[in-house]
């Protein structure tokens, strides 16, 4: 009569085994030779153990990989969502994908005609991407002009920084947008009055300034209207 442990033996061998592992096992054994000398059952069932533990050991590589895959997926979803982030005005209209946030302003991208350009905005109104030019006689900031009624080609800051986007500066009338000009260089002019953010034409006297030449590209204030908010 086979023993107890024997027969535990034995149902361990059988779940251990699989279809293509019979050709590895002893052909010849008996329970009793359990307890023989050389124990090559024993021996057998241990050497599979392992081959198993090291199995479980590459499933287990596996599974972390997949789940530091499904981590970076995540990541990516929420940087996509936050890309989805946009900013609105009165009527509803969208006004720009969201770029970044500095409170209190929101750096939007927008795109008119052939021209791409970032803006920072207000809840009330949009600025310039550089410092306006100041100095007028009323002391404010916007672009400035060689001549001294705010004619001709206006200028915008050189900033001295280098960015794939072009300089934009914000300025009357209304929030009309002025794009630094591809390719130019920057000039040292002299630059006799400024336009400012409230449309007024101001006298200035500057000569010492970096400024690059730009275009007014479009009156943002004739497509949307504040307040502006972001959802």
């Amino acid at each position: 009569m086979r023993s107890p442990v024997a027969l535990l033996l034995g149902c361990l061998l059988g779940l251990a085994m699989s279809t293509n592992t019979y050709a590895e096992f002893p052909e010849r054994w008996s329970p009793d030779s359990l307890y023989g000398g050389s124990n090559t059952v024993l021996r057998w069932l241990l050497q599979r153990v392992k081959k198993l533990e090291a199995q479980v050991a590459v499933l287990q590589g596996e599974v972390t990989a997949l789940e530091e895959g499904v981590t970076a997926l995540d990541d990516r979803i929420t940087a996509h969502e936050a890309a989805q982030l946009a900013v609105f005005d009165a009527t509803n209209t969208k006004v720009g994908d969201v770029l970044g946030i500095t409170l209190p302003d929101v750096f939007i991208a927008l795109r008119v005609d052939t021209h791409a350009f970032a803006l920072p905005l207000t809840t009330e109104r949009f600025m310039g991407t550089v410092e306006g030019i100041g100095g007028g006689t009323g002391g404010e900031l916007g672009v400035a002009f060689a001549s001294t009624d705010c004619s001709g080609t206006p200028f915008v800051l050189d900033n001295r920084q280098s960015s794939v986007l072009p300089i934009t500066q914000v300025a009357g009338p209304g929030s009309t947008v002025y794009i630094q000009e591809p390719g130019v260089a920057s000039q040292l002019p002299t630059l006799r009055s400024i336009l400012t953010v409230r449309g007024v034409c101001e006298l200035a006297f500057h000569d010492t300034t970096r400024v690059f030449p730009a275009r007014a590209v479009v009156n943002l204030h004739t497509l949307f209207r504040p307040p502006f908010v972001v959802r």
